[in-house]
């Protein structure tokens, strides 16, 4: 009886498909869908930098006002606590990985209300417990990146980089935002800090009822669904089959089990992200400490998207006509040249539109090489088993991440703050790029669902 039942559910599933397949598109709509995308890139991009760009605020009011600790001890906790941030992220694996079943689209609107309603909670937050709870959901949302699902299934295969980079880059300008709110209502009363949260969060929220109407589902989604789906139906044993080509967790692993590119690939991913505190961990603490007025500071949060999402729009071409293990490199040795200029000029009066652009150059870039290592696994997975491999590779990553945070949080009570975060950045980078440059495959303009991708 359970077999019938599963038999008459994936008959059932496939006219549904090919239903949603025949309609048209209306006018305009890669455009706007490009647009959307964008969008959701800048909600991703605040809602993930936002904590870092208020944390002395958040500091002195949860922690050093009503905790009454002192701020290095606040400082620690705030890197403690953050762990939960992982944790949520973790969990948000298995949720990205259910996308392999029922679609992009609804879990594409659903990570924007997401990150709307995580910020909305950090907005109201009365105490240190209730804000973290809303760090928890933003980083829960933030880590599903459904976005970039779409526009890698969407975009032509020799230029799936430049629309990626594009769109990404569109949407890292608007980081810029929070410096505005910064400077609006930062200026008088440290207090206002939740309006940073507050802005973005009723934004996000109507972003997500948009795209609940305006976007449709993935074609290439839809394509390798009705397959697998007609695959099992004309296998002799349907349970069987359905089992073998069964997306999800245990499927994602084994398949990055079985490639060595991919573990390589996940591996040096792994390298790279235990550097991110280094990067994006203290930097308004770096500033603030180094002496830094709060108006300097906030004119240096202004510039800092400028040179961020520059980097971040060339980057497409770059790896797209260069290849992708060539702008990793190239854009690793740009994060830690801008990391050098960025903690020597913070704390030696450099104006600070200047520390700006090299605190963008360090972060953007560094994320960039981030960013595009996880294209390459992309590109190189199967649609049937894309999103659960990109969760696997993610929940394999956060825990080297998790990992190397409670490190960051133990020595920043030990090690100068300049200090750790300029030799976390120079080790953990300099390794990670040496492993990708020996041990991974090229995969810019891999077509998707290649036999080499395969």
């Amino acid at each position: 009886m359970a077999k019938k039942d599963q038999k008459q559910k994936k008959e059932a599933e496939i006219p549904k498909w090919k239903r949603e397949q025949k309609k048209p598109e209306y006018k305009g709509y890669m455009a706007i869908l490009i647009v959307m995308v964008a969008l959701v890139h800048l909600l991703d991009e605040y809602a993930s930098s936002s904590s870092g760009a208020i944390q002395s605020f958040v500091i002195n009011d949860l922690f050093v006002n009503q905790m009454g600790v002192d701020y290095t001890t606040g400082l620690s906790l705030m890197s403690i606590v953050s762990l939960l941030t992982l944790v949520a992220s973790l969990m948000a694996s298995v949720f990205k990985a259910l996308s392999d079943k029922y679609g992009r689209k609804p879990f594409f609107v659903i990570s924007a209300l997401g990150m709307g309603a995580g910020m909305l909670i950090c907005a109201v937050a009365p105490n240190a417990t209730i804000y973290f709870l809303g760090r928890a959901v933003v980083g829960f949302f933030t880590a599903t990146d459904f976005q970039v699902l779409y526009i890698m299934e969407v975009s032509p295969d020799n230029k799936r980089g430049v629309f990626y980079s594009v769109t990404k880059a569109i949407g890292t300008v608007g980081i810029v935002l929070i410096a505005v709110v910064r400077g609006t209502f930062l200026t008088s009363d440290a207090s206002n800090w939740r309006m940073i949260y507050l802005v973005p969060a009723i934004a996000g929220i109507i972003l997500g009822v948009i795209a609940m109407f305006a976007s449709r589902e993935s074609k290439v989604f839809m394509e390798r669904r009705i397959e697998t789906l007609e695959r099992e139906l004309n296998a002799p044993d349907v349970a069987a089959a359905s089992k073998k080509e069964k997306a999800g967790m245990i499927a994602g692993f084994k398949a990055i089990i079985k490639s060595k590119e991919m573990r390589n690939q996940m591996i040096a991913t792994c390298l790279f992200m235990c550097g991110m505190m280094a990067f994006t961990g203290f930097y308004e603490s770096v500033m603030t400490m180094g002496g830094m007025t709060t108006e300097a500071v906030t004119n240096a949060l202004f510039f800092y998207p400028i040179s961020w999402a520059l980097l971040l729009f060339i980057s497409g071409f770059i790896s797209d006509k260069m290849g992708r293990k060539f702008a990793v490199i190239l854009f690793g040795i740009i994060a830690l040249v801008c990391q050098v200029g960025f903690i020597i000029g913070s704390g030696n009066g450099m104006n600070p539109v200047a520390v700006g652009l090299l605190l963008g150059g360090a972060i953007g870039s560094y994320w960039t090489s981030n960013n595009t290592i996880t294209m390459m696994m992309s590109e190189i997975a199967p649609t049937r088993l894309r999103a659960s491999i990109v969760s696997v590779n993610a929940v394999i990553i956060l825990v080297a991440t998790f990992a190397s945070t409670a490190v960051y949080a133990t020595l920043v009570t030990m090690i100068p703050l300049k200090s750790l975060c300029l030799w976390g950045a120079v080790i953990t980078m300099g390794i990670g790029m040496l492993f990708l440059a020996f041990t991974t495959k090229e995969t810019a303009g891999m077509e998707l669902d290649s036999e080499e991708a395969e």
